[in-house]
């Protein structure tokens, strides 16, 4: 009789347990968020480039690494300064094949704080590159894809790009 009161007893507590586990926990950040522009803010060489096709029905074909082609015996440089506003880039296109326009002038993100999109602008023209991972100050690769378009019914549709993969300096 005993052992059923005391089961009794502990099945009653349970649910009290239960609820009382159930408090809200409070979310406290430990640092502030690195800063994206910070962290593209640096010297980057071209460590591979890899060619997109767009047109290709095949997928397993539709990227090719292009790097002993792409990038030849100089690899190009990019130097990216937020020192001043506007932030400002050059590029020492070595022997690497520079799809990326000119060798200087401005550059921004979409959005400084979640970017996805890089914008070149050399004073002529604005390119806009994909980002393919984050920038922060930790990270020592970074992506950027420029494509090309052509207009298909109305509406621009990528045909082929590049994938510049850059090493921190």
């Amino acid at each position: 009789m005993k052992t059923i009161i005391r089961i009794s007893f502990f099945l009653s507590l349970l649910p009290a347990l239960w609820l009382a586990s159930c408090k809200e926990q409070e979310c406290v950040l430990t640092e502030e968020a690195a800063s994206k522009v910070e962290g593209l803010s640096d010297k980057w060489q071209v460590s591979q480039v890899v060619q997109y096709d767009g047109v290709q029905p095949i997928p397993e074909k539709q990227w090719r690494d292009i790097s002993t082609f792409g990038i030849g015996t100089t690899p190009m440089t990019i130097t990216f300064s937020s020192s001043s506003t506007p932030y400002t880039y050059t590029i020492d296109a070595g022997s690497t094949i520079n799809y990326l326009g000119s060798n200087s002038g401005t550059w921004s993100f979409d959005d400084e704080t979640y970017p996805t999109t890089l914008i070149l602008n050399d004073g002529n023209q604005t390119m806009e590159l994909g980002l393919g991972g984050p920038t922060r100050p930790v990270d020592n690769k970074l992506k950027i894809q420029a494509s090309r378009y052509c207009t298909v019914d109305g509406a621009p549709d990528v045909t082929s790009g590049y994938l510049y993969i850059l090493d921190r300096q």
